[in-house]
């Protein structure tokens, strides 16, 4: 999946908006941290597994369409940052969990704020 996560970032320093990226992707548990990665700089993002892959595969091919070209995060091409599981490694249970730092990209996600859109 890191692999994908450069061919990625390739494909977007040449790609129009609008363009389309395909890749292949074994399921992981890394898949949906790619997955939303993807989500972030396609419009629509498609996987699906073909009938002539076997069904013990964990391969996956994914399509992504309608690149939205613009200002791109560099964090989306960082494996460390992309799939990463904890950002502290020093950090034990028995410490406050009000102290500890994110852990994970879902925590991150979470914590950001969401905009109110109600209107006038």
């Amino acid at each position: 999946n890191e692999l994908t996560l450069h061919s990625l970032k390739l494909a977007c320093e040449h790609l129009r908006a609008g363009g389309a990226f395909v890749t292949k992707v074994f399921r992981s548990a890394d898949y949906n941290s790619l997955l939303w990665v993807f989500q972030q700089l396609f419009s629509k993002v498609d996987a699906t597994k073909p009938t002539a892959s076997r069904n013990v595969s964990a391969e996956i091919f994914v399509m992504c369409l309608g690149f939205k070209a613009g200002k791109i995060d560099p964090r989306f091409f960082d494996p460390k940052w992309v799939f990463m599981e904890t950002l502290d490694p020093l950090a034990t249970a028995e410490t406050n969990q009000a102290a500890k730092p994110m852990t994970s990209l879902n925590e991150y996600l979470k914590s950001q704020k969401k905009r109110h859109r109600g209107g006038y």
